[in-house]
């Protein structure tokens, strides 16, 4: 069984809280450098993708793909962390007790989580299909015609004047 020895990590005020926040949530002890063996290392990086680096210079990236000092600082913690025995979900628990829910990569898997996923793109589909029978229903309705309501007269000049009118752009389309 190989042996990892880290380097002391150097804790950090960030925006977004202290750096060593979970790990004191956890009771881990950063100032005292341990040899970690490759094992729980490996652990470490799994547990490292349910947490965010919130170091606020980072585009949220997974703690166990980022490089920045937040990010070393608490992949030291989950790794320590896991050597006294604790599991995934206490440590995600902690990060999510010291940093909220922001430090988690997804909402979590409840139902109020999973509709604030859903709500969005169920919305998106709504107004979609709104628009489409909307628009189908505007294309299919008839045109309206006035239909006069009384009687008209017609005056016998008037007559005579729309008959040569007629005649006259007749000749007008024959030519």
């Amino acid at each position: 069984m190989g042996l990892i020895t880290l380097v002391g990590c150097e804790a950090h005020d960030f925006s977004s809280g202290t750096a060593d926040a979970a790990a004191k949530i956890l009771g881990v002890d950063l100032k005292r450098p341990q040899p970690v063996p490759k094992e729980i290392v490996e652990k470490a990086k799994v547990v490292g993708r349910e947490v965010v680096c919130l170091c606020g210079t980072c585009p949220r990236r997974l703690v166990a793909n980022c490089e920045c000092g937040w990010a070393r600082q608490n992949q030291h913690t989950i790794q320590y962390a896991l050597m006294q025995g604790k599991t995934s979900e206490q440590i995600v628990n902690a990060f999510t007790e010291a940093h909220g829910l922001k430090s988690l990569p997804h909402p979590p898997a409840t139902a109020f989580g999973r509709l604030s996923w859903a709500l969005p793109f169920g919305g998106a589909a709504l107004t979609l299909l709104l628009l489409t029978w909307y628009g189908l229903r505007l294309r299919s309705e008839p045109e309206l015609v006035p239909v006069p309501t009384q009687r008209e007269t017609v005056n016998p000049e008037e007559l005579a004047v729309r008959k040569r009118l007629e005649q006259e752009l007749d000749e007008l389309e024959d030519e």
